[in-house]
C-alpha cells in the first residue's frame, strides 16, 4: 500500500512548520530594530526558522547574528538555540550528517559543561533528529530515550513530539507495533492537554502507520475522520488539505477512484487557497492518474497538459518518473504508441538519473572518507615536523653542555644522538608505511564503490524497465489467463532485493554492527511477518559505531537469512527469537518454538545447515545447532580477530 503522509515535527525545532505571516512581519519589525537583546536573539532565531524552508542562506545570516549577539551578552540559551537550529538545516534540510552532528554535539558538550539538564535533553533530541534523518534508526532510538527522563522533568509539553518522532522511527523500521504504540502514547498526552492541532497531528501518523496492513483499513478511515472533523472544527486548513489528500490515497488504496478523486479535488482547492504541504503538481498528477483508473484517457491527458514544464522540473527525480509512468498510460490507453514510447524512454532515463544519484552519495561519503584520510596526513607531518623541532633543539642544549662540562658529556651528547637519528628514521619509516596503508584504503574503497556503481548502473535501468512494462501489462491484461506476467513481475522485484544485498555489502559506510544489526532486523521482520511468525528482537551492543569489514558483515547477514529460511520451511513453529549480543565477540542466537531437528528430517535441510557452517568458517567464526524447546542456532564471531 501507498504510504500515506505525515508530519515530521523535531521537538527542539518547529522551523518545518507553517507560521501565519502577520508572526512573520512581527519579528521582522523586532529584527529590524537591531538591539542587543535576549528578545532580539529569540526573534533572530526564530525568523530564521521561518525562512529556512524559502533561502537557507539568510536563515544562517540571522543564526550567525543571533549567536554573535548571545556570544557578547553570554547568553547561554540563544547560544542553545543557535546550535540546535544550526544542526537542524545542516542535519535534516541539507542532509550533510557530519556538519549536523557536529552542531549538535557542540550544544551538548556546553550543556553538559554547564550542567543544564533542561538543555542536555534538547540536546539528545536534536542528535537523533540527525541520525533518523538519515534512517541511522539504532543510534536515533538510543539518544530519543536518553533524551525522554530529562524532557519528562523538564519540558512535559514537548513529549507528544517525540513520542511522535519515535513512531515514525518504528514505522521505517517496520516495527508496526512499537510505531503504534508510541502514537498512541503522543495522542493520549494530546487529548489530556486539549491539544488539537497535536490530535490532529497524530491521527495523520497514525493513519499512515495503518495503511500497511489491510486489516487496519477500519482503523486508518476512523482516524482520518477523527482529524478531518478536528481540522475542520478548529478551521486549520493546512491540516485539513492533508488529510483531505491522505483520505483520496486511502480510496485510492481500496480502488475506489470516485471516492479518491472527491477528496483529491477538495485537498487541491484547500492548497491553492492556504498552502500546504502538499503539492498543487503532486495533486493534479494523482487526479488525472484516478481518471486513468476509470479508462477516461483524454481526461486524464488533457489534465496532464496542464502541467508546466517548470512544475514538473521542480518535484524529485522519483516523482518527475511518476508523472512520466501517468502520461504514458494515457497515450498507450488512447493508442497513440509512438508518444508512448517517448515517456517510456524518459521514464529509464529518470531511473537511470536515479540510480546515478545514488550511486553518487556513496561517491561523496568515500570523498569524505578521503578528507579526512588527508587531514590526518597532514596532522601526522605537522606532528612529525614538531617532533623534528624539538630533537634540534634538545640535540643542541646537549652539545653545548657537553662542550662546557666534560668529554664524559660529549660521549654521552653522541649516544643521545644516535638515539634521536634513529628515532626520526623510524619516524619517516612510519609516515610511509601509514601513507601507504591509506592509498591501499583508497584503492579497496575505490574498487568496492565501483563495483557498487556498475552494478547500480548495468543493472538498475533493466530491472527498472522490465518492473514497469510487468506493471503496464498487469493493467492490460487478465493475469489469470497469463500467469507468467506475476511470475516476471515477483522475479523482478526478488532480483531487485537481492541486488539491494549485494550493494548494502559493498557499500563501507555500513562496515559498523549498528547497521548489521539494523538490516537483520529488517530483514528478518519483514520476511516473517509475510509467513505468520511473530518475531522477537533482543540486542545487547557496547559501540554501534564499531567497525566490521564487509566480508564478514555479508557472511553472517547471509547466514541468519539462511537460518530464518529454514525457520519458515521447516520448523512449523509461530514464534522466532532473535538475540544479538556483541562485546569481545559476536553472538547471534536463532530459537524457534517448533518442532527442533528431528534425525529423520536433517537430509532435508543439511544443505542449509552446511552453507551456513561454511560462511562462519570462511571468516574464521564459529555455527552450532541444538534443539531446545525448538531449533536454536548459534553464530559466534571474534571481533578481536577481524
Amino acid at each position: 500500500m501507498k504510504k500515506l503522509l505525515f508530519l515530521f515535527l523535531p521537538f527542539v525545532a518547529l522551523c518545518s512548520c507553517v507560521h501565519a505571516q502577520s508572526a512573520k512581519d512581527s519579528l521582522y519589525k523586532i529584527v529590524q530594530q537591531q538591539k542587543t537583546d535576549s528578545n532580539t536573539v529569540k526573534a533572530l532565531i526564530d525568523f530564521g526558522d521561518i525562512i529556512l524552508t524559502e533561502n537557507i542562506d539568510s536563515a544562517i545570516f540571522y543564526y550567525e547574528k543571533a549567536m554573535s549577539i548571545s556570544n557578547t551578552l553570554h547568553y547561554w540559551k540563544g547560544q542553545a538555540l543557535y546550535y540546535r537550529s544550526m544542526a537542524y538545516l545542516y542535519g535534516v534540510r541539507k542532509r550533510n550528517k557530519q556538519q549536523g552532528l557536529y552542531y549538535a554535539f557542540k550544544m551538548l558538550n556546553e550543556a553538559q559543561r554547564l550542567n543544564d539538564e533542561n538543555q542536555i535533553g534538547r540536546s539528545y533530541g536534536v542528535i537523533a533528529i540527525v541520525y533518523q534523518r538519515f534512517q541511522e534508526f539504532d543510534s536515533c532510538i538510543y539518544y530519543y530515550s536518553k533524551s525522554i527522563p530529562l524532557v519528562q522533568r523538564y519540558s512535559p509539553q514537548n513529549l507528544p513530539v517525540i513520542y511522535g518522532n519515535m513512531s515514525n522511527v518504528y514505522d521505517g523500521m517496520r516495527l508496526v507495533d512499537k510505531a503504534i504504540e508510541y502514537s498512541k502514547k503522543a495522542q493520549e498526552i494530546n487529548y489530556k492537554d486539549h491539544d488539537t492541532a497535536g490530535i490532529i497531528t497524530t491521527c495523520i501518523n497514525l493513519a499512515s502507520i495503518y495503511s500497511y496492513n489491510d486489516s487496519n483499513n477500519h482503523r486508518q478511515l476512523q482516524v482520518l475522520e477523527e482529524g478531518i472533523s478536528l481540522a475542520h472544527a478548529s478551521n486549520n486548513l493546512y491540516s485539513l488539505a492533508i488529510l483531505y489528500n491522505n483520505m483520496a490515497n486511502y480510496y485510492q488504496d481500496i480502488k475506489q477512484a470516485d471516492s479518491s478523486l472527491l477528496y483529491y479535488n477538495k485537498a487541491l482547492v484547500l492548497t491553492q487557497k492556504s498552502g500546504s504541504a502538499v503539492d498543487e503538481t503532486e495533486i493534479l498528477i494523482n487526479i488525472a492518474s484516478r481518471y486513468g483508473d476509470k479508462k477516461d484517457f483524454k481526461r486524464e491527458l488533457a489534465i496532464l497538459k496542464k502541467l508546466d514544464s517548470s512544475s514538473i522540473k521542480s518535484l524529485n527525480l522519483n516523482k518527475q518518473a511518476l508523472f512520466y509512468e501517468v502520461i504514458y498510460e494515457a497515450y498507450h490507453g488512447l493508442g497513440r504508441y509512438r508518444e508512448a514510447a517517448s515517456m517510456a524512454e524518459k521514464i529509464l532515463k529518470l531511473r537511470d538519473s536515479i540510480n546515478k544519484v545514488n550511486t553518487e552519495e556513496l561517491a561523496l561519503e568515500f570523498d569524505e572518507r578521503l578528507k579526512n584520510a588527508a587531514a590526518e596526513k597532514q596532522l601526522a607531518a605537522k606532528e612529525l615536523k614538531i617532533s623534528r623541532q624539538k630533537n634540534q633543539l634538545w640535540l643542541l642544549g646537549i652539545s653545548t653542555a657537553a662542550i662546557l662540562i666534560s668529554g664524559l658529556f660529549f660521549y654521552l651528547y653522541q649516544r643521545k644522538k644516535a638515539i634521536a637519528k634513529q628515532l626520526i628514521i623510524t619516524a619517516l619509516k612510519n609516515e610511509k608505511e601509514l601513507i601507504g596503508a591509506k592509498f591501499s584504503l583508497e584503492g579497496q574503497l575505490n574498487e568496492r564503490s565501483r563495483i557498487s556503481k556498475e552494478i547500480h548502473d548495468e543493472l538498475g535501468a533493466s530491472l527498472t524497465s522490465i518492473s514497469l512494462l510487468t506493471q503496464v501489462l498487469k493493467k492490460r491484461l487478465d493475469t489469470t489467463q497469463h500467469p507468467e506476467i506475476n511470475k516476471i513481475g515477483d522475479g523482478s522485484v526478488d532480483m531487485v532485493h537481492k541486488m539491494n544485498e549485494i550493494i548494502w555489502a559493498l557499500n563501507t559506510s555500513n562496515d559498523t554492527i549498528g547497521s548489521l544489526v539494523a538490516y537483520t532486523r529488517k530483514f528478518a521482520n519483514n520476511f516473517l511477518e509475510e509467513a505468520g511468525i511473530e518475531l522477537v528482537f533482543e540486542e545487547d551492543i557496547s559501540g554501534r559505531q564499531r567497525a566490521i569489514d564487509g566480508i564478514p558483515r555479508r557472511n553472517i547477514y547471509l547466514a541468519v537469512k539462511e537460518a530464518i529460511n529454514n525457520v519458515v520451511k521447516h520448523s512449523g513453529a509461530s514464534k522466532v527469537l532473535i538475540k544479538i549480543n556483541a562485546a569481545d565477540k559476536l553472538v547471534i542466537d536463532i530459537q524457534d518454538n517448533g518442532k527442533g531437528f528431528k534425525t529423520d528430517e536433517l537430509p532435508a535441510f543439511r544443505n542449509g545447515l552446511l552453507n551456513m557452517q561454511k560462511r562462519m568458517e570462511e571468516i574464521g567464526g564459529n555455527f552450532n545447532f541444538s534443539n531446545n524447546k525448538g531449533a536454536l542456532v548459534q553464530l559466534l564471531y571474534n571481533l578481536k580477530t577481524r
